[in-house]
């Protein structure tokens, strides 16, 4: 079973009548360009950069530009091509070197745990969606309704600012009070499985993709079931992963 959903460019851009010849040429500049942005920003993690794979106009890179330095990090912005005299290119953030403390700030030790309801900061938002990338490189863009896909439309990421009435992100709404399964799933007992598939309540899921979801949400996750029909939903601080139901041959499934 996967999720049909049309693939769509790595960019985003005003709609505009071009002709061919200028969209042609766009794309070679902006394939080339993305190429090199997304090296250099490969070589900015060793020096503590984080990056989201997805390419955004000048406006909207400013604006996220703007909420990162209101949190506290460094930030920083690596053209990728031009279109229609406005660039577009990746945005990079990072913890600042020094930060002043404030009074109102309180111990490490003192701070809460986190619940699975609570919205996730900023860099753990951006954090999600880059890793979700990372895993597939060719991964769908993030599409107007805030939904990436992978390759095989088998799983999707669901952020909290995806539009609530599309199709995914109603799936998430409307399960979103759904009792989860009393044991979060946990990416330590996933290495001790030796099949591909396993059984999680009445669904079957495979094991690739539940150890992706984790790797985007941390460690561990809520789990919800679903009804028939339904995907199985790993979430955590407002972020869902939804992941298609699978059918594989008994001998490949074993209980969770």
């Amino acid at each position: 079973m996967s999720y049909r959903k049309r693939a769509r460019n790595t960019y985003s851009m005003p709609k505009r009548t071009i002709s061919p010849s200028t969209q042609t040429q766009f794309q070679s500049d902006f394939n080339k360009g993305y190429d090199q942005a997304l090296e250099k920003a490969t070589s900015l993690e060793k020096d503590g950069w984080n990056f989201s794979p997805v390419t955004l106009m000048q406006s909207k890179a400013d604006e996220k530009m703007a909420n990162f330095k209101s949190e506290g990090y460094d930030v920083d912005f690596i053209p990728v091509a031009e279109w229609m005299g406005e660039k577009m290119g990746i945005v990079l953030f990072r913890e600042q070197k020094t930060k002043t403390p404030t009074p109102s700030s309180a111990p490490p030790s003192s701070a809460p745990t986190p619940t699975s309801q609570e919205e996730f900061s900023i860099l753990d938002f951006a954090r999600a969606e880059a890793r979700f990338i990372k895993h597939f490189k060719n991964a769908f863009k993030r599409d107007e309704a805030g939904v990436y896909m992978d390759p095989s439309r088998t799983m999707a990421l669901v952020l909290p600012d995806a539009k609530p009435d599309a199709a995914l992100p109603k799936v998430a709404r409307d399960h979103a009070n759904d009792t989860p399964f009393p044991s979060l799933i946990n990416g330590d007992v996933l290495k001790k499985k030796t099949k591909p598939y396993v059984q999680i309540g009445q669904k079957i899921v495979a094991v690739k993709y539940l150890r992706v979801g984790l790797s985007v949400l941390g460690n561990n996750a809520e789990a919800v079931e679903c009804g028939s029909g339904d995907p199985f939903i790993l979430r955590k601080n407002n972020i869902n992963v939804l992941i298609a139901p699978a059918e594989p041959a008994p001998e490949n499934v074993e209980f969770y």
